[in-house]
């Protein structure tokens, strides 16, 4: 409808203009008709005189020249011509009425000297044009030429009309242009949007027809490809949910069955107990750290995941010390560091270290050594964990950062240490390298240590 409106007011300005622009070329050429007549007439006249030979009667010679002009003039309607010579008049022949009967009446005579004037009239507007007959200095007589505007202004309806018609016919086909275009772009989005509608979470296998290669093609083929990418966002998580009900299912029964021996061993072999009790807190600890990896995951694309600090290199190095200890690994050892300020979250870093030297033992056989070092690379924090172990299997090399990726190696972990690690890494705005060693595998990251 908008469309339809905009089409026709188009053609009503595009029609006006027309109008105009035809009128004021045609005021034009009768404006320049009317010139030419004129001089036309004083040339002549005045060559006539120059070359006949005199009566002695200069009046007479001049109506007789005029007479003589006017006499091989053709007809015509467009103009006439009137010279008035010692009061006499001389019009020329026309085949309008009016404009004669006008130019006889003297109406025409009053005009201004030298000046296109319209004069409005019983019969109709005319453009006038009107100049003295000179014979040297020697005013003789006075020239009116004029002519109907009436043609003019039929010529210019008679423009309007042809265009009117022309901008109907062309306004149906425009309208139809317009009718079918929207109807070939709202059947898509139609389409679209009962697509929309109809998908859920447990729907996500719709998708849309594209043809062409149009913005609203573009727009289907967006649509499918974000359907897509929640049908794979919801497989990941079928998967995510499926892997960890499997990783906390087995801790948790080992920590079950380990009590339930613990119980009926209590009263006779209290070694029995002992390693049920050991055997459950180990499980334990794996499910605690199992949780916080995935905690660490899910609040990663929260605000507030980092809570920066000013702390010393030194002083991180000592946390992760202790923390270390505390876990009971004894072949990672934490070199010393320099007593410079970073701003950092010390608590998701330490956590994405201890997770790196936990996935080096937990990957490698018994007695595999770790160093940790942490150092200022330029504006950079820089922090290398190095193992002396079996090295990192050339397979999974591009893919041990994301989650639920298990390494190869005499154990097996859940996939989460070395994702937690490039998360954690990615927050501060560093990154995570895996390089190889000879033997074993470095993990290094490099953080910003915007400095206080």
């Amino acid at each position: 409808m908008v469309s339809a409106v905009a089409l026709t007011t188009s053609l009503a300005v595009g029609m006006l203009l027309t109008f105009e622009l035809v009128l004021v070329n045609e005021v034009r050429n009768l404006d320049r008709a009317l010139i030419r007549q004129r001089d036309h007439l004083e040339t002549d006249v005045r060559d006539r005189l120059t070359a006949q030979t005199g009566s002695g009667d200069r009046v007479a010679d001049v109506r007789s020249a005029v007479s003589d002009f006017l006499a091989l003039e053709s007809v015509t309607n467009r103009y006439v011509t009137v010279v008035v010579v010692d009061g006499r008049q001389v019009v020329s022949p026309t085949e309008s009425a009016p404009l004669r009967t006008l130019a006889e009446s003297g109406v025409l005579d009053d005009g201004p000297i030298d000046r296109l004037v319209t004069v409005h009239t019983v019969s109709g507007d005319l453009r006038v044009v009107q100049a003295t007959l000179l014979d040297g200095d020697t005013a003789l007589g006075t020239v009116v030429v004029a002519g109907e505007l009436e043609p003019a202004r039929n010529e210019a309806y008679a423009a309007l009309r042809r265009l009117g018609v022309g901008g109907l016919v062309g306004l149906g086909i425009g309208v139809l242009l317009v009718w079918s275009a929207t109807r070939r772009i709202l059947g898509p989005l139609s389409t679209l949007t009962a697509a929309a509608a109809a998908t859920d979470t447990s729907r996500l296998g719709v998708r849309v027809p594209v043809e062409g290669d149009d913005e609203v093609a573009l727009l289907g083929a967006e649509f499918n490809a974000m359907l897509a990418r929640l049908d794979q966002a919801a497989a990941e998580r079928e998967q995510l949910l499926a892997t960890i009900s499997h990783e906390l299912r087995t801790p948790l029964s080992v920590v079950r069955g380990s009590i339930e021996l613990a119980e009926q061993s209590v009263i006779g072999d209290t070694s029995k107990a002992t390693t049920a009790l050991m055997t459950a807190r180990r499980e334990l600890d794996r499910t605690i750290r199992l949780v916080g990896d995935l905690l660490a995951l899910g609040r990663s694309g929260h605000e507030g995941f980092l809570q920066r600090r000013p702390i010393t290199v030194s002083m991180l190095a000592r946390e992760l010390e202790l923390r270390i200890d505390g876990l009971g690994v004894d072949t990672a050892t934490v070199a010393p560091a320099e007593e410079i300020l970073v701003d950092v979250d010390a608590d998701r870093l330490l956590q994405a270290v201890l997770n790196s030297v936990q996935n080096a033992v937990i990957h490698n056989p018994p007695g595999t050594t770790v160093d940790v070092t942490m150092s200022l690379d330029g504006a950079d924090l820089l922090i290398s964990v190095e193992d002396d172990g079996l090295g990192m299997d050339p397979a999974l090399q591009g893919r041990v950062l994301e989650p639920f990726v298990r390494g190869t190696g005499p154990s097996s972990g859940s996939g989460l240490g070395l994702a937690v690690v490039a998360t954690v890494a990615a927050a501060h705005g560093g990154g995570v390298r895996l390089l190889g060693a000879s033997p074993g595998t470095i993990v290094e990251l490099r953080i910003p240590a915007r400095r206080s």
